[in-house]
């Protein structure tokens, strides 16, 4: 079988502008706040050949998004109400004395928590109580 050349004649010149295709939707905004940046992009289509026009411009574009300033939530620290009153003694001998507080604020966003007991108790021994020293339990 043999090959026979056809249509041999130069195609004519065509002059063929550059062609972009159509912007895509801008993204999302890269920060809720504080300054971030959207973009979006097009391809090139068509090339400019025999002496059409050239592309002018560029395939990206980048533009500021979400500007306003980020509201800080702030720490909050647990804080401990004050101490109650002691409490009368249990018993005539061997008995014990309690007191108590109460959690204000509760630790919030990184805060720190609360430390130490929310219940102290004292117990006195026989001939300690009162004006000597006192034993404290947690609980």
């Amino acid at each position: 079988m043999a090959i026979v050349a056809c249509n041999t004649e130069a195609c004519p010149a065509i002059i063929r502008d550059c062609e972009f295709s159509k912007w895509n939707d801008w993204q999302d905004c890269s920060l809720p706040c504080g300054g971030g940046q959207q973009h979006r992009s097009r391809v090139l289509l068509i090339e400019a050949s025999e002496g059409g026009k050239p592309c002018q411009g560029d395939l990206e574009e980048f533009h500021e998004c979400n500007t306003q300033p980020c509201t800080a939530v702030p720490q909050v620290d647990c804080a401990w109400g004050e101490w109650a009153r002691w409490s009368d003694c249990s018993a005539l001998c061997n008995g014990h004395q309690e007191r108590h507080r109460s959690i204000l604020a509760l630790a919030e966003h990184g805060g720190k928590a609360c430390e130490g007991p929310e219940r102290v108790v004292r117990t006195t021994q026989p001939g300690s109580w009162p004006g000597k020293p006192w034993m404290m339990a947690r609980r």
